[in-house]
């Protein structure tokens, strides 16, 4: 059965991956895979919290999902090869009732976090196993039996927050008239910046505002006032005494310690933005107390950066456990492991990348850039009033915005029209580019066979008793002579079809800036009027609003669903690659030999890109397998041998899917095109309804 027969085609069928491995066969042309399941022994499992703490950079967040890096697949995995969870339940996290108390978002860390779950925990050594096969950033701290209806979520009273906040974002934003500082300047003044306690007070007293009962439908997306799901409790908020950091700088840090309930999505970070930018631009702190009230406001995320999860506190379980028989869940017995982690993995990774990248620094530096102009922070203002209308004021700016937008609006069409005409052009470019890299690979197969008839060998030695190395020199002289022509051939096939895309891509990058002007001009004239109407709204711009909520989804999938072709030619091209190696590893080595008759020979990292391929878009056309591999030569004069012959035919097929993708790519490219466009005229629409539905209202 071939590798690309229809049964168990890498390309058109999943194959299960355990107890799976390749075999020879004893024919020419093809690989067999057997399939043994072992049968594995039931044993027993344990519902435990299991204690754990991660630093979360390059992680998207705590939460298994599907194709992302998350903490939870890290972790799972590692459970899995430790033997904590059985083979069997190794597909599905469900199977062993997996749940976290407290998700975390993209960056953000946790000293403390619990995950319940089934878990096989014979092993006395079974803590050290898991962390053995994790990444340095995560560790387990240890597991707790519990009840067999214990839930990390639900049975979670409340949960412990720290944020790390340098306090120069306290300092006052500079005025107009500032003097202008270099970046080099400005970060060492930011950097030697100490509060002081009249400004920690008050930022004290702008976060204690947060605790108690309220509505934080403005510190979360897509909330209103009147929902209970916006009602949160939190418990306490101190902030810390301000830490010099020495070894970064010299930076000055504060800490936030939060206790709440349960904290809905961005919402400390949005409380923290919320408390910095009140203290620093002077605003009264009742300001606080009025976004609890009806309306919306845009309050900016603080970044992710600072945040991170201390623990969840099991108070009420622990409380009602019996204790003969079960232990409470408690960090505390791991103190001394979990603040010396906290130290190097968290607070240091949390110092160093602020003093590298800056992040602090560029969040000020965008609210800055708009805070005097940009009507979302018109509460920002020193009589602490969250403005109910602001059209009057803000109607010069809608216009000149309205007016930037028709005025650039015509380059939309034909950017969309060139950006396909060059992505067509680059698609003919490709066979070009793929006969130049393989007369290159044919030459360099010449140039290593002239080499080898030069260097002792037996075969050396041979050709000289039986006087057919002069005759060999000669025929692999003009083999040379046809790969060199063939190389300078597809050349200046390339240069020709690289001239041609040279002059498409270079009258298309002022229609490029100009369409991302004409992006950032509605970006800020929507911006500004969902401002300026805040919650109200028409009939009239509701229904265009409704219609720009459709095209946006229908864009989001052909976007998606081109990122996925983009990847799979991606793959496809990276297996290409790999077998191309292999055809001249197996000419340029005694590989081949060893494989022995009628076995084939196919790399492995060929093997897993076609599967994965395959995974991402079960879609992808089938290809039929080579059928004949004769030991005849190619343009240049070489000869392969029928296994390497073999794969220079498959790679020949793979050329087949490549096109297929390409041709997918421009057809979700045009379909892509023009849901921009629509949504571009779509989105006029609606703003200008609502601009006139301003104007009316002024008049009135």
């Amino acid at each position: 059965m071939s590798i690309f027969s229809s049964s168990c085609s890498l390309l058109f069928r999943h194959i299960p991956l355990p107890h799976r491995k390749h075999v020879f066969t004893p024919n020419n042309t093809t690989l067999y895979y057997s399939t043994q399941p072992i049968k594995e022994q039931r044993r027993p499992k344990k519902k435990v919290a299991l204690l754990i703490g991660f630093n979360g950079s390059n992680y998207q967040g705590m939460q298994l999902n599907p194709g992302i890096r998350s903490i939870e697949r890290d972790l799972f995995d590692s459970l899995c090869k430790a033997g904590a969870i059985s083979k069997s339940n190794a597909v599905d996290p469900k199977k062993v009732q997996w749940l976290r108390a407290a998700r975390t978002d993209k960056g953000v860390h946790a000293v403390g976090n619990v995950v319940s779950l089934k878990m096989i925990v014979e092993d006395p050594d079974i803590v050290d196993k898991i962390n053995h096969f994790l990444p340095d950033q995560i560790c387990v701290w240890g597991y707790v039996e519990t009840q067999n209806s214990f839930h990390a979520k639900n049975q979670c009273d409340s949960r412990k927050y720290e944020y790390l906040l340098p306090t120069y974002t306290l300092m006052p934003p500079p005025s107009p008239s500032s003097a202008i500082l270099d970046d080099d300047a400005s970060w060492n003044i930011k950097q030697q910046f100490r509060i002081s306690k009249t400004k920690l007070d008050q930022f004290s007293m702008a976060m204690d505002k947060f605790t108690g009962t309220h509505r934080f439908h403005n510190y979360t997306i897509g909330r209103h006032a009147s929902e209970m799901y916006a009602r949160r409790h939190i418990k306490s908020i101190k902030v810390d005494d301000p830490l010099v950091v020495n070894e970064y700088g010299g930076m000055e840090w504060i800490r936030i310690h939060l206790h709440g309930q349960s904290f809905m999505l961005h919402q400390i970070r949005k409380m923290i933005a919320m408390a910095l930018l009140t203290v620093r631009t002077d605003t009264p702190l009742s300001i606080i107390d009025r976004t609890f009230e009806q309306g919306k406001i845009n309050i900016p995320k603080a970044p992710s950066l600072g945040l991170l999860l201390d623990r969840p506190v099991y108070d009420h379980y622990n409380g009602k456990i019996d204790l003969q028989r079960r232990q409470v869940i408690d960090f505390d017995k791991y103190k001394t492991a979990m603040d010396q982690f906290k130290k190097c993995y968290i607070d240091n990774a949390i110092f160093d990348a602020e003093s590298e990248q800056r992040i602090f620094d560029d969040f000020l530096q965008s609210f800055d850039d708009h805070y005097l102009i940009d009507s979302d922070f018109g509460y920002l203002n020193p009589d602490g009033i969250i403005p109910s209308k602001r059209a009057q004021q803000s109607i010069d700016a809608i216009n000149d915005l309205t007016h930037a937008v028709a005025g650039i609006a015509h380059v939309e069409q034909p950017y969309f029209v060139n950006r396909l005409a060059i992505q067509k052009m680059k698609i003919e470019k490709e066979p070009s580019d793929a006969a130049f890299h393989e007369a290159e690979t044919k030459l360099g197969v010449w140039n290593a066979e002239a080499k080898s008839l030069e260097s002792w060998s037996w075969q050396w030695l041979v050709m000289t008793l039986t006087c057919g190395l002069e005759s060999e020199k000669k025929r692999t002289v003009k083999g040379i002579e046809k790969a060199s022509d063939l190389v300078k051939e597809t050349r200046e096939n390339l240069d020709v079809m690289e001239a041609k895309l040279r002059e498409l891509e270079e009258p298309n990058e002022k229609n490029q800036l100009d369409y991302r002007s004409l992006e950032k001009y509605r970006e800020d004239l929507t911006r500004l009027l969902d401002n300026v109407l805040q919650s109200e709204h028409y009939q009239s711009e509701k229904e265009i609003q409704t219609q720009v909520v459709d095209i946006e989804q229908a864009l989001e999938k052909v976007v998606e669903d081109d990122q996925k072709v983009k990847k799979v030619r991606e793959l496809i091209k990276i297996s290409d690659m790999a077998i191309l190696e292999a055809i001249i590893d197996l000419r340029q080595t005694n590989k081949e030999s060893s494989v022995g008759s009628g076995q084939v020979y196919f790399p492995e990292v060929a093997f897993n890109s076609l599967k994965e391929a395959r995974e991402l878009y079960p879609e992808l056309p089938a290809i039929q397998a080579p059928q004949d591999y004769k030991n005849e030569a190619d343009d240049t004069g070489a000869y392969y041998s029928p296994m390497q012959r073999y794969l220079w035919d498959v790679r020949k097929r793979l050329t087949s899917l490549l096109e297929w993708c390409d041709n997918k790519v421009l057809e979700l490219m045009e379909d892509e095109s023009k849901q921009f466009i629509a949504l571009g005229e779509k989105v006029d629409q609606w703003n200008n309804e609502r601009r006139r539905l301003i104007l009316e209202d002024i008049l009135q």
